[in-house]
């Protein structure tokens, strides 16, 4: 039986296909969160910032700039051979909670100002998410940093060229956090009911949106639009707290908290902040949406069970 992801443990998520975990998530009835870290991030004496996030009530860890070809893992224990090479598996034993990472849908004809560029192992590729499934990822988000120039019409090709190239073997998320430097797709106009319909055609399970407060022009009943129309298309649906909002006060986290459950979202994304996660922050979004016993069990829980 599939436990809910707020009460599983680590033997549970090694046992859970991809299907049982978007049940796992549904059966938490708003209540999972997940916490972006970035890879480097700075870490507290030699601890992975994925550890951070789970140590302070984090369900799911998803990696930021993670490099497929070149896997760049802070805190992990050193390695003593070639075998002991970082892999998320690795990450995954050791937090304790299912690790994913981003992997951007460029859109090189995407007008952005100051573009930044994407390494070749952290765009959205077969290539890159097969070896992602090697490594020990259990979800990947199709999403783009600020300036990549991510598209919505990239993204809905991306999840179908991935869904073809992994089937069911992890989840698949798709959508904007913010406008990714494409002015067209910003603010209330980052993403319409055509293209939720166009992820769920390509093989998305969890969509994803800003969480009211974040970008300019969402408040909760823009979310709850996009929350029902992915819900009408046989998707989940994520409200992301990005864009350093996520480095506010504890008032205004527990505010987007609750007005992302409001809205109907199944899971929460809480950021990095600048690659400097705040571990009071992920707390106070974590008891905020599932109280101090769910997230108290998940920071004192081993990750040997």
């Amino acid at each position: 039986m599939v436990k809910k992801l707020i009460e599983a443990f680590r033997s549970d998520f090694e046992n859970m296909t991809g299907r049982d975990m978007l049940e796992s998530i549904s059966l938490a009835e708003g209540r999972a969160v997940m916490a972006e870290v970035g890879p480097e991030q700075r870490n507290l004496g030699g601890i992975t910032s994925a550890e951070i996030a789970a140590a302070f009530g984090a369900d799911m860890v998803v990696l930021n700039t993670y490099d497929t070809i070149n896997p760049n893992l802070t805190g992990l224990p050193q390695a003593t051979s070639q075998r002991d090479k970082p892999t998320l598996t690795q990450v995954r034993d050791l937090a304790g909670v299912p690790i994913g990472l981003n992997l951007e849908p460029v859109d090189p004809s995407a007008v952005v100002q100051e573009k930044l560029g994407v390494p070749e192992g952290r765009k959205a590729s077969a290539q890159n998410a097969l070896r992602a499934v090697e490594q020990g990822a259990s979800f990947i988000c199709l999403t783009g940093n600020p300036r990549t120039g991510v598209t919505n019409a990239t993204i809905k090709g991306s999840l179908a060229e991935l869904r073809k190239a992994v089937g069911d073997k992890l989840i698949l998320m798709g959508g904007k956090m913010h406008s990714a430097g494409v002015t067209i797709e910003a603010g209330a106009h980052i993403v319409s009911g055509s293209d939720i319909a166009g992820f769920a055609e390509a093989g998305c399970d969890v969509a994803m949106f800003p969480a009211p407060g974040s970008v300019p022009g969402i408040d909760e009943a823009v979310l709850r639009n996009w929350v029902n129309n992915a819900h009408e298309n046989g998707m989940l649906a994520m409200s992301c707290l990005d864009l350093a909002i996520e480095g506010s006060d504890l008032d205004t986290i527990r505010r987007i908290a609750l007005c992302s459950k409001m809205a109907g979202a199944d899971l929460s994304h809480i950021g990095d902040a600048g690659f400097n996660l705040f571990p009071d922050n992920v707390m106070a979004y974590c008891i905020a949406l599932k109280g101090k016993y769910h997230t108290y069990r998940r920071m004192a829980a081993s990750p040997a069970r």
